[in-house]
């Protein structure tokens, strides 16, 4: 049981070190970083021309966002393992149940099934109840202040129209 980057938004996710790699041509991170990258808005930033000023504003801008989120991202990862761990031990229940033909596969599936749709509730609920999501959107919308102020008029719609895809 786990949720995507668990379970918070691509976008929350970004660091300057990503802009850094986003910006350089030889890029040797992971795939998780990769894919951080390409299902946030950096995908979007890449595609404008930045001037090196500009790119320069937007990676300091992108280390007060990394420092404005730490403690939720934290905190959210917190909550996700310690879920994850409680799933993932009625998971193995239901198959210990499977192995010893107390319940059958499709038996297991819909339990299974139960679980993760469970767990995703959960998850979300306490990320509500941590007020996670205000965090972190409050930092993200600070940010993208921030870009527009960098940003020309054209460079803007460009990444808001990009971001809407």
């Amino acid at each position: 049981m786990s949720a995507v980057n668990d379970g918070m938004a691509a976008d929350y996710l970004v660091s300057v070190t990503d802009f850094d790699a986003e910006r350089n041509t030889v890029n040797s991170s992971s795939d998780a970083r990769n894919a951080i990258r390409n299902r946030s808005f950096l995908r979007c930033l890449s595609q404008l021309k930045l001037e090196d000023i500009e790119a320069k504003k937007i990676r300091i801008a992108l280390g007060e966002y990394d420092d404005c989120k730490e403690s939720a991202v934290q905190r959210a990862r917190a909550t996700h393992s310690k879920l994850q761990e409680k799933y993932n031990d009625l998971a193995h229940e239901q198959a210990k149940l499977l192995r010893a033909g107390k319940i059958t596969k499709a038996e297991y599936d819909s339990s299974i099934a139960r679980l993760r749709h469970a767990f995703q509730k959960e998850l979300r609920a306490l990320q509500l109840k941590e007020k996670l999501n205000d965090a972190l959107r409050n930092c993200h919308k600070i940010l993208l202040r921030q870009i527009n102020g960098i940003l020309s008029e054209r460079q803007w719609k460009a990444f808001v129209d990009c971001s809407k895809n």
